[in-house]
């Protein structure tokens, strides 16, 4: 499953409250190297309670089973404090990120 194919599951599933799906990293820079790299993903939705989990599951579930890591969730509130938290994780999505959909989060925090 590519990024690109999560990405409509994904906004199939969640409808209105998908704000964004970045793909960052290697892939994202362009030195993905295959089977040898992950696809990294950042969701952020307008609003994660068990309903949107729930929505989010199947779709996350089959991205897992192919071999990728599950998708980073947050909201884009609890993604900006998460700064202090995650601050080498959040570099290396600002610094190399695509916009599969939606807003570009990532310049925002």
């Amino acid at each position: 499953m590519t990024p690109e194919v999560l990405t409509e599951k994904l906004k199939a599933a969640c409808g209105s409250h998908l704000k964004s799906v970045v793909l960052f990293g290697s892939a994202a820079a362009g030195d993905h190297a295959g089977k040898q790299s992950d696809y990294n993903v950042l969701v952020v939705l307008d609003r994660l309670g068990v309903e949107e989990l729930k929505a989010l599951a199947p779709a996350t579930r089959a991205w897992v089973k192919r071999g990728n890591p599950a998708p980073l969730l947050f909201t884009q509130e609890s993604l900006a404090r998460s700064t202090d938290t995650f601050p080498l994780e959040i570099a290396d999505i600002k610094e190399s990120h695509r916009v599969l959909f939606g807003e570009d989060v990532p310049t925002t925090i």
